[in-house]
């Protein structure tokens, strides 16, 4: 059991005072007779509250509530002098986690905290209200004189429960530890000031842009985009981050440019400190929405972004918010000297994922434009983006924040994130040793967080493994070079096949299929009914299994629609992310995929898709394929041998992959 014991409160007030010059005539608003006898014995002066006695200081007790707060207003005015507030904590941890135990401790606890109704957060915001100020304290810490298993999870110092949840608070309630507080408080009438009501007048969104307005006609664009939304239920925070003084003007030519609907949104701020992530905690202290999102003034969104933000807050609020997003290279050119942009490039799909932990502690593949993040985690829960960061400050955030908050995603594309090839950037700018040594940072940072897995993510991570053991097992086969033939899996499992169409906004669980059969490795043939259902059908994606290891061969697939014509799929038609193998394809990475492409104004109704199954492979087959030979002599080859196989892990060698 953890017994605590705090200083006595009287120290610590009268400490304060003497820190501060105010040990004079001291007004006890209520009887403190140990209070009192400390503060005389220190050489102060207990003042009566006669209305004429002028005090240097009003001391406070416990007790505090909005109509003491107005009490204390009122006496602070009269006597013009500061205000010392001795009040428990509510959000003291012990207190918390004894409260959610239900245990006996609880009241114990309650008592010794002086029966707190306040936060830290709480009991500003009340004083604040009416006009004080905090400028002094000197906090009580609960000290730990024992501490022993309790019989609950949430308290007992070596369950996971209560390293989470302290783990959480640690970062994200700087008064976790404090167990009373003890703080003096200023007023003056021109600290009192009538707040706007921002539970009413906020928006849903805050978007926030950083600028240093060198891409003048790139953020035209981007507030055409803005203009454009079907949901106008967002404010729109630019930052001019260090603009150079020749780009100052035309950049305020294109503010005066925004039609008014813009205009009523926007507030500009100019920023001439910091790195790139001063400019998007600027924009989040600022930020009134309930959600706010970082959209850089070079990309491109579709006019359903916020829609769709709103619409998965309202399924899961509170959570981060996440939506698709392509990539896709652009170039700055200039056709007959007049400066321009064009793409150079299809959209690539990379970005086109639901967030994952296994994906997301190894890549980011979440751009900032296609997350919105509740505003609780900046302005309650203390969450910052890392100044130190340059690079991947981003990427740092959203690991911290998913940690607790969860991501709820949704299956549509509503960003271009440009991909500039002729011009500065973040990837320019810093060299590949800079980007490695962030990577680094933030790898050794997140085996510090404390993760709540959602449903599911015992599979992810279970999946997870099962990739490193059969990229282990390869590699000890492929080393066997008295072998012929090498076997990826000795006992795969069932075909856990499924078929995915892509209604126009790439691939979901909502329009997929799957067969209700058991089929091994050996020769198959699945029929799938019913596809149909999903309006304009852009393309098929079937996806053999879930592991990695497989070859598929004498692979045939056909369609057929309601009125029973066939469509027989072309070699051209096929593409997958495996590697060509004799009259087939060859999937080590887990997730295998098979795309198919359908011809226009073909509506299906049925897939039949037949082929064979195995995991056996020619060693020297595979050599050949990937070069092995050769790769394997190198220090890359070897270190990344030596990792998976266990023998010497390093963590240059982290990124390898087949």
């Amino acid at each position: 059991m953890a017994i605590y014991e705090s200083e006595k409160m009287e120290r610590h007030i009268v400490r304060l005072l003497q820190n501060e010059g105010l040990l004079g005539k001291v007004l006890l608003m209520k009887p403190y007779l140990a209070l009192q006898q400390v503060i005389e014995a220190a050489g102060g002066i207990c003042a009566a509250d006669d209305g004429e006695t002028q005090p240097d200081v009003i001391v406070f007790c416990m007790g505090l509530s909005e109509k003491t707060a107005q009490i204390l207003k009122k006496k602070a005015e009269q006597f013009r002098c500061p205000i010392l507030l001795a009040e428990g904590n509510a959000g003291w941890v012990p207190l918390a986690l004894a409260a959610l135990s239900g245990g006996e401790r609880f009241h114990a606890l309650y008592e010794m905290c002086g029966c707190p109704s306040f936060t830290e957060k709480s009991m500003d915001e009340c004083l604040s209200a009416v006009g004080f100020k905090l400028y002094a304290k000197d906090d009580i810490m609960g000290q730990v004189l024992e501490e022993n298993v309790l019989e609950n999870a949430f308290e007992a110092p070596g369950a996971q429960l209560h390293k989470t949840l302290c783990g959480i608070t640690e970062t994200t309630v700087p008064s976790a530890q404090t167990m009373q507080f003890v703080r003096l408080y200023r007023w003056t009438e021109t600290s009192e000031q009538k707040t706007e009501n921002v539970e009413n007048s906020s928006p849903f969104l805050t978007v926030v842009m950083r600028t240093q307005g060198t891409r003048a006609q790139s953020l035209r664009e981007a507030f055409l985009c803005l203009t454009a939304q079907e949901d106008m239920d967002f404010e729109v925070i630019l930052i001019g981050h260090k603009v150079p003084q020749e780009n100052r003007k035309k950049l305020q030519q294109i503010l005066d440019e925004l039609p008014p609907v813009m205009q009523e949104r926007l507030r500009y701020y100019p920023l001439d400190t910091g790195g790139r992530a001063e400019p998007i905690n600027f924009g989040f202290e600022k930020a009134r929405g309930q959600y706010v999102a970082v959209f850089d003034d070079d990309d491109i969104l579709t006019a359903d972004w916020v829609s769709s933000f709103k619409r998965i807050y309202k399924r899961a609020p509170g959570a981060i918010l996440h939506t698709y997003a392509v990539g896709q290279d652009w170039k700055f050119v200039t056709p007959r000297g007049k400066a321009g942009l064009r793409a150079i490039s299809a959209f690539d799909k990379r970005f086109c994922t639901d967030f994952s932990w296994k994906k997301q502690l190894h890549t980011n593949y979440c751009p900032l434009m296609s997350l919105a993040f509740p505003t609780y985690v900046y302005k309650k829960m203390g969450q910052r983006f890392d100044i130190s960061l340059e690079v991947t400050e981003d990427w740092d955030f959203l690991l911290r924040t998913a940690s607790f908050c969860g991501v709820e995603n949704e299956a549509s594309v509503t960003a271009v994130y440009r991909l500039w090839k002729n011009a500065s950037n973040s990837y320019t700018k810093h060299g590949a040793d800079y980007w490695r040594a962030r990577y680094q940072k933030i790898t050794e940072r997140n085996q510090q967080l404390m993760i709540l897995l959602p449903q599911g993510g015992s599979e992810v991570l279970r999946k997870g493994h099962q990739a490193y053991l059969d990229k282990k097992y390869l590699l000890e086969l492929i080393q066997k070079k008295d072998a012929d033939t090498a076997v990826l899996q000795e006992q795969l499992p069932v075909m856990d096949e499924k078929l995915y169409c892509d209604d126009g906004n790439g691939w979901s669980e909502e329009n997929s299929f799957v067969q209700e059969c058991v089929s091994r490795v050996g020769k198959f043939s699945f029929l799938y009914k019913g596809i149909a259902k999903v309006q304009k059908n852009a393309g098929l994606r079937w996806d053999p299994a879930s592991y990695g290891g497989l070859i598929i061969q004498n692979l045939k697939a056909s369609v057929t629609d309601a009125s029973g014509q066939k469509y027989i799929f072309r070699p051209e038609d096929i593409c997958t992310n495996g590697q060509a193998y004799e009259n087939g394809y060859l999937f080590l990475e887990d997730d295998p995929q098979v795309y198919f492409q359908m011809p226009d104004g073909f509506v299906p109704e049925l897939f039949m898709i037949t082929g064979q199954a195995k995991t056996a492979v020619s060693v020297k087959k595979m050599y050949e394929l990937f070069h092995l030979d050769q790769y394997i002599r190198t220090s890359p080859g070897k270190a990344a041998i030596k990792l998976l196989l266990g023998k010497h892990p390093t963590r240059d060698s982290l990124r390898f992959t087949w």
